[in-house]
């Protein structure tokens, strides 16, 4: 995967899991950041071919966000609007 490779030229450690159902149906690319004792956020209409540089600023905030909680979300470009639902850390 393109974007694993990304990541880990950009030095994030990051795990990326596939999986066949988000419930998003209506949008062929969903996707959503979990991570322990972090909030949870839920995306949709992502474009992987062009939104690469996007998700790579939004896992970098991600990770430098305490319990995963993104106030600014600038870094994200274009996918702080495809944001769907964010859950706080359980």
């Amino acid at each position: 995967m393109a974007l694993t490779k990304a990541a880990q030229d950009c030095g994030l450690q990051v795990e990326f899991v596939t999986c066949s159902c988000l419930n998003m149906c209506q949008s062929p690319v969903a996707f959503a950041l979990q991570g322990a004792h972090k909030a949870t956020y839920l995306f949709s209409g992502a474009d992987p071919a062009q939104d690469t540089q996007d998700m790579l600023g939004l896992l970098k905030l991600y990770a430098d966000a305490p319990e995963g909680w993104i106030t600014e979300a600038e870094a994200a470009g274009r996918l702080r609007l495809c944001l769907q639902g964010r859950v706080p850390k359980l």
